[in-house]
């Protein structure tokens, strides 16, 4: 087993979690952003649902240009458009401009996902394909316990609300 071969799985982790926050980092520095643009927050947090949308509209179109070129491909092509997108989107000097590379990195991150979906289930053998994920990936965004159901259930969430429940148990432990 080849070095990369080992970390295939902590990767696609990372780069799942690393799209997956892009989305909600934003949402703090709206004010800041908005100050740099000389516009109101209101106008910048078009920023989010845009993301979205690009993400949702795209998302087909991705799985099926993965489907006919290869899901690697297609994952490094969209790993390398997110990037660029989001370095384009933090050089936006215009409202304009930063919606607009919003829509680029949502498309990018709609190539993204589901393609490291694919390609990480594909590393594991036949009768344990798609068990990892839901332990790995999910579990580790700091906003899961908000919306997870056994997070609700947890003594720690009844005894002292959302933010008593660990979630780091579930990825560190």
């Amino acid at each position: 087993m080849s070095l990369l071969s080992k970390f295939r799985l902590p990767i696609g982790v990372i780069t799942v979690f690393v799209v997956g926050t892009d989305l909600f980092v934003v949402s703090p520095l709206l004010p800041s952003i908005a100050d740099d643009l000389q516009t109101g927050v209101g106008p910048v947090a078009w920023t989010v649902p845009v993301f979205s949308a690009a993400y949702l509209v795209t998302s087909p179109a991705m799985g099926r240009l993965a489907e006919h070129r290869g899901h690697r491909p297609v994952l490094l092509v969209g790993m390398l458009a997110f990037a660029v997108a989001n370095l384009l989107t933090g050089l936006a000097s215009s409202l304009w401009a930063l919606v607009a590379f919003c829509v680029l990195t949502g498309a990018a991150a709609a190539a993204i996902t589901p393609s490291l979906y694919a390609v990480t289930g594909g590393l594991a053998p036949r009768g344990q394909r798609g068990s990892g994920w839901p332990f790995s990936a999910p579990d580790c965004f700091p906003h899961w316990p908000s919306v997870h159901p056994s997070a609700r259930c947890s003594p720690r969430w009844q005894a002292g609300g959302r933010s008593s429940y660990c979630w780091r148990r579930r990825c560190c432990c």
